[in-house]
């Protein structure tokens, strides 16, 4: 999987960029996680910090197209952020039994 950013808005009233990113994939699409780990990488900002906004395929497509939040302190974050957003990028907790 690489990945592209292909515009880059800084919000700076908000405190966060806001960007959008052009994904090759080869298979499947890729998990939130993983998106998030190449982000950070690219950017070297901590993977807690982004937010999936979009993530979108089309059918039978090698490309993606990502809409991406990058916040400067997690305050921001969860100021503007809703919570089902932050929440769909974690690991889901386990089930016993």
């Amino acid at each position: 999987m690489g990945i592209e950013i292909s515009e880059q808005k800084d919000n700076q009233l908000i405190g966060r960029k806001e960007l959008t990113i052009l994904i090759d994939t080869k298979g499947a699409t890729p998990k939130r996680e993983d998106l998030k780990a190449q982000i950070a990488a690219k950017l070297m900002v901590k993977p807690d910090l982004i937010v999936i906004q979009e993530l979108n395929s089309a059918y039978g497509g090698s490309r993606a197209i990502c809409k991406a939040y990058v916040y400067k302190d997690e305050a921001a974050m969860k100021k503007y952020t809703y919570d089902y957003l932050t929440a769909r990028g974690k690991p889901k907790p386990k089930k016993e039994g």
